[in-house]
């Protein structure tokens, strides 16, 4: 009996020492949950991020607009360089007549001091032929220069839609010279330029 006796108060000793509890749902104060915290650190980054590169896309995509509408509107008031108009032939001189003496003057001095010696006739240019009214001059064509590569000694223009090089023409109009921000143009015996600003 004394071996059941034992093994009972063995059972109750065991009874009497507290049981292990259950794991807690909170994490002990020691515990880390590193890999969570990195994620969430690591999508608030990605989350700004995405934010400040949409930001800056938006203000870049805004000052390409308002360049280009600038650009635009220099385009439309290109400086047109109209050649200097042709002066007029001077008149044939004519021959001065002095003004008449008065009769007081005259009556003091004799008569032969009075003469005046002829003017001796001028040379007047032989008359031209009835030219006809020269023809009023033609309207300068509408033009965009809408831009200009120059590349490897090769200048090309892009006016109203059509890339055009030295010495091509453009709706009658033929280029001259094509510099690095405007293009040079001769209309019907006038030169004119077109800008890109």
């Amino acid at each position: 009996m004394s071996l059941i006796s034992e093994a009972l108060k063995r059972t109750q000793q065991r009874a009497s020492v507290s049981a292990p509890r259950a794991p807690l749902l909170r994490k002990p104060i020691g515990a880390t949950s590193a890999p969570r915290e990195t994620s969430r650190k690591v999508f608030l980054v990605l989350v700004v991020g995405i934010f400040v590169v949409s930001g800056v896309a938006l203000w870049g995509l805004w000052r390409m607009y308002a360049m280009l509408t600038a650009k635009a509107r220099l385009v439309q008031q290109a400086t047109v360089v109209e050649p200097p108009s042709p002066q007029p032939p001077p008149a044939a001189s004519q021959a001065v007549v002095p003004p008449p003496i008065p009769e007081a003057i005259r009556a003091a001095v004799r008569a032969e001091d009075l003469a005046l010696p002829k003017p001796a006739p001028v040379a007047s240019p032989p008359p031209s032929p009835p030219s006809a009214v020269p023809p009023a001059p033609k309207l300068l064509p509408k033009l965009v220069l809408q831009g200009v590569t120059i590349h490897a000694g090769i200048r090309e223009a892009l006016i109203n839609g059509q890339i055009v090089g030295v010495g091509d023409e453009v709706e009658g109009a033929k280029v001259v010279a094509i510099e690095p921000m405007r293009v040079r143009l001769s209309f019907d015996g006038r030169e004119f330029t077109l800008s890109l600003y």
